[in-house]
């Protein structure tokens, strides 16, 4: 679902979510995006974001 959601900003070159030993998600992950222009559109906007209820 992370991939999906910021997929709409722009071209995701890599994304992980990361979990624990026993391979359960921390509630966390990263994003890298073919631009930085639409890192700092993401990062400028007042907007939050909420994946399954988490920010």
């Amino acid at each position: 679902e992370l991939k999906e959601y910021f997929s709409s900003y722009g071209n995701i070159i890599e994304h992980q979510i990361m979990t624990d030993q026993s391979g359960r998600s921390r509630g966390f992950g990263f994003v890298t995006f073919e631009s930085e222009e639409t890192v700092e559109e993401i990062l400028s906007s007042s907007q939050s974001h909420e994946i399954k209820g988490k920010q």
